[in-house]
């Protein structure tokens, strides 16, 4: 049975595979294999993976509280793909992109889905989740997989059943005030699939996967090919670039408290207070601009607060319709 205890030991059971590419595309299941689930349990966990204050008890309907708003990445709202019940790999640590309001914030809420095959038909195991963002991500393959870790969570599920579909669940962290953000918009998220955790030790889980999707233009959030993947073994360097468009852990992540963006005239692009014919220009800019180049160019304007006007954390053609109805109406599609 494989034990992680600290990132320091994970980091010595990595093992260079660079290059590699899975040979089939993974057949996608059907969103009617999906089921639900809620944790009974979660605690936050330091950076090497220790528990660092008590378990709380999840009701039957969750925490529920409503703490966080806006979604700022997601990998998760897409076709779902696996390698089959019989592949087993219980870890993956992905590169995870998003706009730079969110840098350095908290998120409260998140979404993630996996294969939980066990040993077959009519087994089960207990369940653990555990989800964690760090600042760096290492796409060399070079390793280590990635560096900078925040503090996280870890969810129990309680015994859970074999499943010929996957699992998914949406759970909150509002009790624990939110759980960090990479610090800048460029960094990395790690999960992993247990059936035993003790405060220190993370027993790998015997036949888990995560689901992959993917990010895409109408989605917020961005994020490349590389993911490094734990078979139950060591830690390996998957490149995913021969699927269009890229696979990644199936994850979604949802700011904590309220939306920075609600100081903001949706619409006005000058960031001037008003929203006129004056803005026209500044959106064009705005939609031909990496974020990057906003935020350089305009620091004090934040590009996806006045741009986005379907509400969808990206800023492209779509918002078109939506910033000629604020011109004319005043009001937005995305505060309707």
């Amino acid at each position: 049975m494989t034990v992680l205890r600290s990132r320091l030991h994970r980091v010595s059971l990595v093992v260079i595979a660079a290059g590699l590419v899975w040979a089939e595309r993974p057949a996608p299941l059907p969103l009617d294999q999906a089921t639900r689930v809620p944790p009974r349990a979660l605690a936050s966990i330091d950076a090497d993976l220790h528990l660092t204050g008590p378990w709380q008890t999840v009701g039957d309907g969750g925490i529920a509280q409503d703490c966080w708003s806006t979604l700022v990445f997601d990998c998760f709202h897409g076709d779902m793909y696996y390698f089959g019940p019989d592949y087993r790999a219980p870890g993956a640590i992905n590169d995870m992109s998003f706009d730079s309001l969110y840098g350095g914030q908290k998120w409260c809420a998140c979404e993630y889905a996996w294969c939980w095959y066990v040993e077959g038909a009519g087994t089960s195991e207990n369940c653990y989740v555990m989800l964690a963002c760090a600042d760096e991500f290492d796409d060399t393959c070079q390793g280590p997989p990635a560096s900078g870790y925040h503090a996280g969570v870890i969810f129990w599920y309680g015994d859970l059943p074999s499943n010929p579909g996957y699992y998914w669940s949406f759970p909150d962290v509002c009790n624990l005030g939110g759980v960090d953000l990479p610090s800048d918009p460029d960094g990395a998220y790690e999960i992993i699939f247990a059936n035993g955790y003790d405060a220190n030790y993370i027993y790998l889980a015997t036949g888990a996967q995560p689901m992959l999707s993917y990010t895409a233009p109408e989605r917020p959030g961005w994020q490349g090919p590389i993911q490094w993947d734990h078979d139950g073994d060591e830690w390996t360097c998957n490149d995913y670039s021969s699927f269009d468009p890229p696979l990644g852990a199936a994850v979604a992540f949802y700011l904590y408290g309220e939306d920075p963006c609600n100081d903001y005239i949706c619409g006005d692009c000058n960031c001037d207070g008003t929203l006129d014919g004056f803005d026209i220009d500044y959106f064009v800019e705005a939609l031909n601009m990496s974020p990057a180049q906003w935020d350089n160019t305009y620091p004090d304007c934040e590009r996806i607060c006045v741009a986005d006007t379907d509400g969808d954390q990206s800023v492209n053609g779509f918002d078109i319709d939506g910033f000629i109805q604020a011109l004319n109406t005043g009001t937005c599609p995305r505060d309707e």
